[in-house]
């Protein structure tokens, strides 16, 4: 019985192991892709923002309102099985808002996605690049949500 645990989880190793790479943003893609213009002031956005932010899952590190700066936590995805195959995946997002030079009802919010991998449950921790697959499911989705949000609260 114990073998046929271990050939499931060889195949399930040898499958992760062998799945085609995923396509790395380049650094001029992440600029594209990474920040957004929104015609509210930087004080309406980060207000927006943190709410957001309090409403969800992620442990918020630092927020700083002059500043501009909200900073969360390592947030690890992944279910038990996937942590013990592949060791797991965490992300920290590192939000900056700012004043737009061109217009002061307008502000910048940019998103410094950290994403890392381990191998093995007892690996340590190593730095990944955002694919555009994640950027694609994670950054642009949040950016509407938040345009959505924007246009409910202040419209």
């Amino acid at each position: 019985m114990n073998m046929k645990y271990a050939i499931i989880a060889l195949l399930a190793l040898l499958i992760v192991s062998c799945a085609p790479s995923i396509y790395t943003l380049s650094a001029d893609q992440q600029k594209n892709i990474t920040w957004k213009v929104y015609d509210y002031t930087k004080d309406e956005v980060f207000d927006v923002l943190l709410t957001s932010m309090q409403l969800g899952t992620a442990t918020l590190m630092t927020v700083d309102k002059e500043l501009g700066i909200i900073t969360t936590d390592w947030l690890q995805t992944g279910g038990a099985l996937s942590t013990v195959l592949t060791g797991g995946r965490r992300t920290r997002t590192n939000f900056n808002i700012i004043n737009s030079k061109d217009n002061s009802s307008q502000c910048i919010v940019r998103i410094n996605m950290s994403y890392q991998t381990r191998s093995g449950s007892f690996g340590g921790w190593q730095d990944q690049a955002i694919t555009k697959v994640m950027a694609e499911k994670t950054i642009k989705p949040f950016f509407d949500s938040i345009q959505e949000r924007l246009t409910a609260e202040l419209n």
